[in-house]
């Protein structure tokens, strides 16, 4: 007798495939990965079967996903250890965390297009050195992030506008909560530090969009890998 075809064959080799796809791609971590309509055109499969094979990989936190901005490669190191179970002085929900991280990208990317036309090269050399210097504090996620907030920092200072700086001061304490909230995941650091260095080369080069474009990229990632890790909006 001929055995019928179980959809979950299906579903089993979508899954395959696509986590082939993910383990192939070096220092693939942050990266998106195609959307359900291309995926479902490359596999010849429904979105159904799809769904169920990405339903999969996010159980294995191989990747996650944000809604409106994708669906990303994830490194389940990360989640070894749930790093917001005890929140340090502050308790914030995903909301907060959403609504801090948007403040602190509307005036960095407003401060690189700044810094751009009015940065010395010194300035610019600072920058480089502070993103370097988080390479030495990945052995302590708190360390690391005080150098994290003094790069973010640095970049408001290159753009000769006072303000900028002032007002991140001024928010200090929840924006390295937010930070030490990311930093405390397993294997983040290492990565992070990679990105930094990766911003201000694109911001010495005086290349703007693509600064911006790496912030950006690397903000949608965080949103959703930090999504599961914050209590529940309040609201």
């Amino acid at each position: 007798m001929i055995d019928e075809i179980k959809r979950y064959n299906l579903v089993d080799e979508a899954y395959k495939r696509i986590k082939d796809s993910i383990m192939s791609v070096p220092a693939a971590e942050g990266q998106k990965i195609p959307s359900e309509n291309e995926l479902c055109n490359a596999l010849g499969v429904s979105r159904v079967v799809v769904r169920e094979a990405l339903q999969r990989l996010r159980s294995e936190h191989l990747i996650v996903t944000y809604q409106g901005k994708g669906t990303f490669i994830a490194n389940p190191n990360s989640y070894k250890k749930n790093p917001v179970e005890n929140p340090e002085e502050i308790t914030l929900d995903f909301k907060d965390f959403k609504d801090i991280m948007d403040f602190r990208s509307a005036l960095e990317y407003s401060a690189i297009n700044l810094a751009i036309s009015v940065a010395t090269d010194n300035e610019l050399k600072r920058l480089k050195e502070v993103a370097e210097e988080m390479e030495n504090c990945c052995d302590d996620y708190k360390q690391f992030t005080e150098a994290d907030y003094k790069f973010h920092l640095t970049v408001l200072e290159i753009s000769h506008n006072k303000l900028f700086p002032a007002v991140l001061e001024s928010f200090r304490e929840k924006i390295e909560f937010c930070l030490n909230s990311m930093n405390r995941l397993n294997d983040s650091r290492k990565w992070a530090v990679s990105l930094h260095c990766e911003v201000a080369d694109r911001i010495c080069q005086r290349d703007a969009k693509s600064a911006i474009d790496l912030l950006r990229k690397n903000g949608e990632y965080n949103l959703a890998k930090m999504q599961d890790l914050f209590p529940p909006n309040k609201n």
